[in-house]
């Protein structure tokens, strides 16, 4: 300060001077207002707000977590229950899909399952009696045929042997007993079956085929029902990209919401400050706007870096890398989503001496 005092009073003060005397205060002032800022202890930290010693601020938004219930499937927008910004809670309906298609593939499902139902009753319960009446005649009547035939071809054996019939004859008339002897084994084999029932094997494929079809009648009603987009906790309406009569693609967000719960800071930190990022770490979260600084607690730390170098990482290329991380940030509820944040870590507190109260 005494340099600058003897700056002041070197100016030499002529009337020959343009200026009056009494600007020279003017340009003296900010001559000793100046290094009273520079020089002060701790003047330059109240206008940058920041230590030169203390690691940069990590820079990332407070963001809160989402929920997008997408269409399960191509099908029109058949109405939408909220507006964006509304409130909604846990099973609210939000928008529901047209549900024709799927329908009418429950009631497909439902008529394959009773079918199912039915084929396995049918092999458990066995044969009809009337079936069984059906087969019985069958076989009588076989027997009566082979009877007729083998009476026929007695008769001819004694005109052959008497050698009134030629031996064709015969011999046709013995093909014809053969073949009705065949057709009656045919028919008590028939009958057997029928007096035997279903195979164990048989029963079993049938409930196999049950389930398969109750299996699918279950996804059938799961298919309906996701047509019906249902909030799957409390939260906040923050888009609806879709009207109502339009047709999204399957797997296109219809509603867009912001889910209650605790807000967090998503931030980036550089490779020199990955050691002290640990989990649970306490830090200090800035927010745009806002010069209080609220206290979170590290939640997650990304072990792998979001940027990495093609080429060898030396000491000067790991700069370039950065770990995404997310911090809790209760104290931050009233604070709007996407808002800029920075996070400073907390500083470590100075041991004690041995003879410190």
């Amino acid at each position: 300060m005494t340099a600058v005092l003897r700056i002041a009073i070197a100016i030499p003060v002529s009337p020959r001077l343009v200026l009056p005397r009494l600007l020279l205060p003017v340009l003296v002032l900010p001559l000793l207002i100046l290094p009273l800022l520079v020089g002060c202890p701790g003047g330059g930290e109240s206008l940058s707000g920041l230590n030169d010693d203390a690691p940069p601020a990590m820079l990332g938004t407070l963001e809160r977590h989402r929920a997008d219930l997408s269409a399960p499937q191509s099908e029109q927008l058949q109405r939408i229950d909220v507006r964006e910004g509304d409130q909604v809670r846990a099973g609210q309906v939000l928008a529901q899909l047209d549900t024709r298609s799927a329908d009418a593939q429950l009631q497909a499902a439902t008529a394959h399952i009773a079918a199912a139902d039915a084929q396995l009753a049918e092999l458990v319960h066995g044969p009809r009696v009337e079936a069984v009446l059906e087969a019985r005649a069958r076989l009588a009547s076989a027997d009566a045929r082979l009877q007729r035939e083998d009476t026929e071809l007695r008769r001819l054996h004694g005109l052959l042997t008497r050698k009134l019939i030629s031996r064709s004859l015969y011999d046709d008339r013995q093909l014809s007993r053969d073949a009705a002897h065949e057709a009656r084994k045919e028919t008590q084999a028939q009958l057997q079956v029928l007096l035997a029932g279903s195979r164990i094997e048989q029963v079993d494929r049938a409930r196999a085929e049950r389930l398969v079809a109750r299996a699918e009648l279950q996804h059938a009603q799961v298919a309906r029902d996701q047509l019906t987009l249902v909030a799957p906790a409390a939260a906040r309406v923050e888009a609806l990209p879709y009207r109502v009569g339009e047709r999204p693609a399957a797997g296109a967000p219809i509603v867009q919401l912001i889910l209650e719960g605790v807000p967090f800071a998503r931030v980036y930190v550089p490779a020199e400050q990955r050691a002290a990022m640990a989990a649970n770490a306490q830090v200090v979260v800035t927010a745009e706007g806002h010069s209080r600084g609220l206290v979170g607690r590290v939640r997650f730390v990304a072990s792998e870096a979001s940027f990495t170098p093609y080429f060898a990482l030396t000491q000067r290329d790991r700069g370039h890398l950065v770990y995404l991380a997310e911090i809790d940030v209760p104290a931050a509820h009233d604070l709007v989503t996407g808002l800029p944040v920075e996070v400073h870590a907390a500083p470590a507190r100075s041991p004690r001496a041995p003879g410190d109260h």
